[in-house]
């Protein structure tokens, strides 16, 4: 299973979005006997406000996250790592640095408009 979240102004909506459906969608693929879930992360759950030089998936979470997205994509990613090899789930979890394309209405729009 592959899927993308995207990027709601409330934290609610966030913790809703990045957090409980996160947890549903991994209830349901072990459920179901799914055997594999990519989770489409962020790059934002491990970045701190520094530049990342050299970067690769051992890099830890920051102490404080800059916003409540980055925190939300953190707890879901944690819940992700988690459940791999869980009733035969394998998880995978990608730090992208920005997804955009035919269809965007958030970020692409906010870059050609800057």
């Amino acid at each position: 299973m592959f899927y993308i979240s995207w990027n709601p102004n409330s934290e609610k909506k966030l913790y809703e979005i990045n957090v409980d459906a996160n947890r549903f969608i991994i209830e349901t693929c072990k459920k179901y006997r799914v055997k594999k879930l990519i989770y489409t992360s962020s790059i934002d759950v491990v970045f701190g406000g520094a530049p990342i030089k050299d970067g690769d998936e051992s890099l830890p979470y920051p102490v404080k996250f800059l916003d409540y997205y980055s925190y939300s994509k953190s707890l879901a990613e944690k819940d992700i790592i988690a459940a791999n090899e869980d009733n035969g789930l394998l998880t995978c979890s990608l730090r992208t640095a920005g997804i955009y394309g035919p269809g965007d209405r958030t970020r692409l729009p906010s870059i050609i408009n800057t």
